[in-house]
């Protein structure tokens, strides 16, 4: 079974380690990072960066991955 804190532990560590100019980018490394495990199979990974465009809620993307 996977741990949710591992995961989210290491998405952390991610962040705070690299810049991202786009969420497309950092979506698609928390993806390589889920499936880096081999008892993964799918990754869904959402990722919002709320006011990054003005008078919007924010921007956005969803990268599905699978085996």
């Amino acid at each position: 079974m996977v741990c949710y804190e591992t995961v989210a532990n290491a998405i952390r560590e991610l962040a705070a380690q690299s810049h991202f100019d786009l969420v497309e980018t950092f979506a698609d490394r928390i993806a390589d990072l889920c499936l880096a495990d081999p008892r993964v199979r799918t990754a869904d990974v959402q990722v919002e960066k709320p006011l990054a465009i003005p008078d919007t809620k924010g921007a956005g993307v969803r990268v599905v991955r699978e085996r």
